[in-house]
């Protein structure tokens, strides 16, 4: 008898609550729009045999849908009939059809669904599960709930074939526990196809910016968990000594877009890869003071912008597992972010090989799309 093909579902939870820059149903986009749909895009540009399909339950859909996107085969299952969150009725039944057929992998892009884990390993217990973490905290605090749920996800991880990681202190809780699955450090990525060193000069000149500033940039929501108000700190206390921050991703609702608007930094909402690109370019560094003990997780900006050749100061280098001393300044403490800035404005120069040093570990199309193909190709049956 031959041995059953395996294959990959990744089940990805809905957006009930889309930005206006979300996919059109008539897009490719809208069918991959996840962490995993993206990982799913880029195993099937690389490795177009791969067996790999995208799930997804939608309200916009009354019955079952199959669609073909970006050479991805994906289902898009009614919102209704679910057994909590993500995971429907419908989908557990199709699933029951393809384990007949197949040796199912059943992935999904978050470490913290317990209950998927526990549902999918009582129902399907041959099916290999490989979670990742893209972000969030394990919860701290010493109430009954997060105490029973601190249990409850330990319990889970036992059920898993293999868990990614993105930060050390999930890699350190994992492993402190017997019987933890398989960890790999598995970053996203960027594509290094659409990121990559324009002319500063150039660049400047396009965006209207001085030849003689030393720029900082920062990519993302005007949160203080991702450091704005030490961004904003920073700029108001050295912005007289020809240096600014240049910020994107601004929307209406950020928590401190009014503090943005009053420190006269200029800013951007969202915007096309080929704009940030030359913002990246026209930069001297990133700056990501990602001090807050909630923020967990890793700004796939930051290696945007080391793709087009701009160093990183941030204490999220210390989560690489490469040696980052080429690519930027790492900080340990806020108390020492200060003098870790300054330094920045007199070294950026001396960090030339950023984006060849970058592509040897964080190129999303490359070496992270190979770990993840090598972890569901190394899965063994009995």
């Amino acid at each position: 008898m031959n041995e059953k093909v395996k294959k990959v579902i990744v089940i990805e939870d809905t957006d009930l609550n889309k930005s206006q820059y979300y996919p059109s149903i008539e897009s490719d986009d809208y069918y991959l729009a996840s962490w995993g749909g993206l990982f799913a895009r880029r195993l099937k540009e690389k490795y177009s045999d791969f067996n790999i399909e995208v799930w997804k339950a939608e309200p916009e859909f009354d019955k079952l849908y199959s669609r073909i996107a970006d050479n991805v085969e994906c289902r898009v299952f009614p919102y209704k009939n679910r057994l909590f969150c993500c995971l429907t009725q419908e989908m557990v039944k199709e699933l029951r059809r393809l384990k007949k057929n197949y040796n199912l992998i059943i992935y999904r892009s978050t470490l913290f669904d317990f209950k998927f884990i526990f549902i999918i390993s009582i129902l399907f217990p041959k099916a290999k599960i490989v979670i990742s973490h893209h972000g969030g905290v394990i919860p701290k605090s010493l109430s009954i709930k997060n105490i029973f749920k601190r249990i409850l996800l330990r319990v889970s991880l036992t059920r898993v074939h293999t868990a990614t990681y993105i930060r050390q202190e999930i890699k350190e809780w994992i492993c402190k526990y017997p019987l933890h699955p398989k960890v790999v450090f598995l970053p996203v990525g960027a594509d290094f196809t659409i990121f990559y060193p324009e002319d500063r000069y150039k660049c400047r000149e396009e965006l209207g910016l001085s030849q003689n500033k030393i720029y900082a940039v920062y990519v993302g929501k005007m949160f203080k968990l991702k450091g704005v108000d030490i961004i904003l700190e920073i700029y108001n206390k050295y912005k007289d000594k020809d240096f600014e921050i240049l910020l994107v991703g601004a929307t209406e609702n950020d928590e401190l877009l009014p503090e943005v608007k009053a420190s006269g930094c200029r800013y951007w909402p969202y915007i096309d890869w080929n704009l940030l690109r030359k913002i990246y370019s026209a930069a001297n560094f990133y700056i990501h003071p990602a001090f807050n003990p909630n923020f967990g997780g890793l700004d796939v900006s930051l290696i945007e912008c080391l793709a087009c050749g701009t160093p990183v100061l941030s204490p999220n280098l210390k989560e690489y597992d490469f040696d980052t001393k080429d690519i930027g300044i790492c900080v340990d403490s806020l108390s020492e972010f200060e003098d870790r800035f300054k330094e920045m404005l007199n070294r950026y120069d001396e960090f030339t090989n950023c984006r060849e040093i970058a592509q040897q570990y964080l190129d999303g199309k490359g070496i992270i799309i190979d770990k993840l193909y090598n972890i569901f190709m190394g899965i063994k049956y009995k």
